[in-house]
């Protein structure tokens, strides 16, 4: 996920810096790849790619579902394979969550896993966001799980943050614990959460470093009515 838009995130969150993924610069040799090769038309597909072959540019083609946006440019799309993070050049109107998209794009690597650059995004109307993945904390931690639609149980043991922020829930689950970032849009009395079981569905994400190596696990959570007590 990128880097300016995540570390923008947590510092307005808790004033701190996050690593994200980053797009790395065209090449004219990747263009020319990218404009000959058949396009990719599955989320799961530009995953698996390694990250020189994600490096190419390769032509993405899909429709999905958006399930989490940080802003109007940088996002995650889900289809019936995986979900990804998408990077727009402009700003989307109308891209929310349980919004049905057409994306075309290019693959990049990413700074964790392969993400796709849009040059197109086309919003088609909204649609039902798609049944959660049942993960454990140990199901996140492996990574494969970065970009899905899941839903974790556990306990909250802190809430932090405040308005007009938003809200950073430390939940302990499994052998760990994560966060789950609940933006000011969908804040309602996070606080009373402490110390509640909790079942939450959210896009997982990633802490990592520079040599793609992960550290920790984040949710985003895109409404309060996917927080059950």
């Amino acid at each position: 996920m990128p880097t300016r838009h995540v570390r923008r995130w947590l510092m307005l969150c808790l004033a701190a810096a996050m690593v994200g993924a980053i797009s790395t610069p065209a090449q004219d040799a990747s263009t020319a790849t990218a404009a000959t090769t058949v396009a990719i038309t599955n989320a799961g597909a530009v995953r698996s790619l390694s990250p020189d072959e994600a490096a190419k540019r390769l032509p993405v083609r899909l429709r999905g579902v958006a399930t989490f946006a940080f802003n109007m440019q940088s996002w995650f799309v889900q289809d019936e394979t995986a979900g990804i993070f998408v990077e727009s050049d402009k700003e989307i109107p109308g891209l929310a969550p349980g919004v049905l998209v057409e994306v075309e794009g290019v693959s990049n690597p990413g700074e964790f896993a392969p993400i796709i650059r849009s040059t197109s995004v086309r919003v088609m109307g909204r649609t039902n966001l798609p049944l959660p993945r049942r993960a454990t904390y140990e199901d996140l931690v492996t990574g494969r799980e970065d970009s899905q639609w899941v839903e974790v149980s556990g306990l909250v043991r802190a809430v932090y943050g405040e308005p007009p922020f938003g809200s950073l829930l430390e939940v302990a689950s499994g052998s760990g614990r994560l966060t789950a970032y609940i933006p000011s849009s969908a804040e309602s009395n996070s606080v009373n959460l402490v110390g509640s079981e909790v079942s939450i569905k959210g896009v997982c994400g990633t802490w990592f470093n520079k040599k793609r190596q992960l550290f920790g696990i984040r949710l985003m959570v895109t409404s309060t009515e996917d927080i059950v007590v």
